[in-house]
């Protein structure tokens, strides 16, 4: 455990169970809840991008900003605020991958790891039809210029809700016609389990194997973002995110950070 106490506070004191970092704290920096000070939620992604793994600190991130704790523009400026703090040019790669619309923290792994990769960034969450209108699926990330559906899984997808055998077989046997269904319309499918995320190579190999043949692939898939159900190019948040690291991108390139 690791615990932020005021930047002039002495922290000689050694316990087993946490670590002391001493940190620059404005009062806009502390909110109280139940009468117990804490940081603000930009405060601690940032302070997490600085301490922890960072597929863990993007999991953190995608989190706040999905249940609506805090925003780009709050992230942004709390990354200009520790702008000369020991280890915060960890934050700009988790940063730049931050995306409200993954929906767990081994999609936000999952995401890290392949970015590591260098495999191109997947768009989370999107609404796949069949040219007819006909819902088919939303995978976990969609390459759609590849024709690449992306699918993290884990245990809770087949278990969540429900329990028992029986139960994770139906699972099983739905999620097969939901793949077959989308294989029709031209997709391709790349599956990974937790294990898998930790690294990324295995996600790698498999992703280059589907990417070789895209260029020969017809497709037919129709695709609309779950947050709007508009065209991906269409779509609001997509358009933000676009603009959000287009925005830290020319920070970083002035090298004030």
């Amino acid at each position: 455990m690791s615990m932020t106490v005021l930047h002039d506070v002495r922290t000689s004191r050694r316990v087993s169970w946490c670590r002391f970092h001493r940190g620059e704290t404005p009062p806009e920096h502390v909110v109280i809840r139940h009468g117990i000070p804490g940081l603000i939620v930009p405060r601690v992604v940032l302070d997490c991008c600085r301490e922890v793994h960072a597929r863990d600190a993007l999991a953190i991130a995608d989190g706040a900003v999905r249940g609506g704790l805090t925003s780009l523009d709050a992230l942004f400026d709390m990354r200009r605020h520790q702008r000369r703090w020991p280890h915060v040019a960890a934050s700009n790669d988790v940063l730049l991958l931050v995306d409200g619309r993954r929906e767990n923290w081994l999609e936000s792994a999952s995401a890290w790891a392949m970015a590591d990769w260098g495999i191109p960034t997947g768009t989370p969450q999107v609404n796949v039809y069949t040219p007819d209108g006909e819902f088919v699926g939303r995978p976990d990330a969609l390459w759609p210029d590849l024709g690449i559906v992306g699918e993290a899984d884990g245990i809770a997808k087949y278990l969540l809700g429900e329990a028992g055998e029986a139960s994770v077989v139906q699972a099983l046997g739905r999620e097969r016609v939901r793949q077959t269904a989308m294989e029709d319309l031209g997709l391709r499918f790349v599956r990974w389990s937790p294990r898998d995320a930790i690294d990324g190579s295995v996600i790698h190999s498999r992703f280059q194997s589907q990417a070789a043949g895209a260029q020969n692939r017809r497709v037919t898939a129709v695709f609309r973002c779950s947050c709007c159900n508009h065209p991906l190019t269409d779509c609001l948040v997509e358009m933000q995110l676009l603009a959000w690291r287009r925005r830290l991108t020319k920070e970083f390139e002035r090298k004030v950070w």
